[in-house]
C-alpha cells in the first residue's frame, strides 16, 4: 500500500483519521465509560446534553443534514433509564465517527 504526503511530509488522511480520533472519538469513548461506571449526576445532565447536541450537529453537518435539536428538557434526572439513552446515543455517534 502506498501513502502519499504532501508538502509538509504529512499523509492527509493519517492527519485527519488522529484528529477524528482526539477530537470525537476518544471524548465519546471517555463519556461512556463514564456514564457505564455510574460517574455522572443529575447536575451534570446539561452538561451531557450539551455534549451530545454539539456531537449531533458535526454528525449532521457531515451528512450535509439540517436538524433541529430538541429544546433540552427541564428538571431531567439521570436514572437508569436516562442514562440507558444517552449511552445509546452517544454509542450511535460513537459508531458513526468511527466509520469516518
Amino acid at each position: 500500500m502506498k501513502t502519499t504526503t504532501n508538502s509538509n511530509g504529512l499523509n492527509p488522511e493519517i492527519v485527519d483519521q488522529f484528529i477524528i480520533e482526539v477530537t470525537l472519538i476518544d471524548p465519546i469513548v471517555k463519556i461512556i465509560g463514564k456514564l457505564e461506571k455510574g460517574e455522572f449526576g443529575d447536575r451534570d445532565v446539561k452538561w451531557l446534553d450539551s455534549k451530545l447536541e454539539k456531537f449531533a450537529d458535526f454528525a449532521c453537518k457531515t451528512l450535509f443534514l439540517t436538524i433541529p435539536m430538541p429544546e433540552p428538557m427541564n428538571g431531567k434526572v439521570l436514572n437508569d433509564y436516562t442514562t440507558k439513552q444517552y449511552i445509546s446515543r452517544f454509542n450511535t455517534l460513537l459508531e458513526y465517527f468511527k466509520s469516518l
